[in-house]
């Protein structure tokens, strides 16, 4: 079994009655970038905390 920084399986995302994301599975190992804003700063994954 792999050591994930990063784990989420299903991940669903609503803002009021709109669904932004369904059935979303991320793994992501310690170190990994997972995504940047418009500026190249590197951004964590906020959907997964609330």
């Amino acid at each position: 079994m792999e050591d994930y920084a990063f784990q989420t399986e299903g991940l669903v995302k609503r803002f009021g009655t709109t669904t932004a994301l369904a059935g979303v599975d991320l793994h992501a190992r310690p170190g990994t970038v997972l995504g940047s804003t418009s500026s190249g700063t590197p951004q964590r994954c906020g959907c997964s905390s609330g």
